[in-house]
Order: structure tokens, then C-alpha cells, then sequence
């Protein structure tokens, strides 16, 4: 199972996000935003619960290194302590969030990297 930049401890984006969704006219804050705050209640319970079933998996946690741009900031929009699980193996990827949730495109560079990894072979 690979977790690539997922915000298990919650991540501080979280209230950028719903901050811009209050300012704007047409959107509201939502619930499941909220719940995505660093270590907010869903985001504890989530983890308390998947370390029962955690061991019967292989797991691979991985961190993005490369800022995204919002607007004039450059951010981690999941810092390295939150997209860690807490189970190794634990990998610095050279990507940012945007990159990683293009990995399921197949003609993706950065695909190959994260099948080699879960092969063993850890090139590029």
C-alpha cells in the first residue's frame, strides 16, 4: 500500500483551504475540511483504528521534498511528520502533492521511481 504525501497527522492546509472557501461568495467551509486540521478527532480515530490492520500489510510512506506554489507562498501542503504513518519504510520523494496525484497517470515520470521502490530496486 503506498501513501504518497497523505496528511495522516493532518495537515495546516487544511484551514488555508477552508479560509478560502469562507471568503469566497458561492462556497462554505466544510466539515470534511475541517477534519483534515492537524490531529483533529477524525484524523486520531482514523489512525487508532488502522494500526489494528496495519501489520498484515506493506505499507510505504512517502513525503513530498518540493514546495507547491499558492499564489505568492510556496508550501509543503503535507509536512514530512504528518506523511509519515509511523511504520518504515518512510521515503523523501522528489515531487510535490500536485505531482503525486498525477502518479496514477501511467505516462507519468515519477511512476516509475515509485514502482521501483515497491520492487526493491529504489532507482529512478
Amino acid at each position: 500500500m503506498f501513501f504518497l504525501a497523505t496528511p495522516h497527522r493532518g495537515s495546516d492546509s487544511a484551514k488555508l483551504l477552508n479560509g478560502l472557501l469562507r471568503a469566497s461568495a458561492v462556497l462554505s467551509p466544510k466539515q470534511y475540511v475541517a477534519d483534515l486540521a492537524r490531529n483533529s478527532t477524525a484524523i486520531t480515530v482514523i489512525n487508532d483504528e488502522f494500526r489494528h490492520f496495519a501489520d498484515d500489510l506493506h505499507i510505504w510512506s512517502f513525503y513530498e521534498t518540493l514546495k507547491t506554489r499558492i499564489g505568492t507562498n510556496s508550501v509543503l501542503l503535507v509536512e514530512k511528520d504528518s506523511a509519515i504513518i509511523g511504520m518504515p519504510p518512510s521515503f523523501g520523494f522528489n515531487f510535490s502533492k500536485p505531482c503525486a496525484l498525477r502518479l496514477a497517470d501511467t505516462h507519468f515520470p515519477s511512476r516509475k521511481q515509485t514502482r521501483n521502490y515497491q520492487s526493491g530496486e529504489r532507482r529512478s
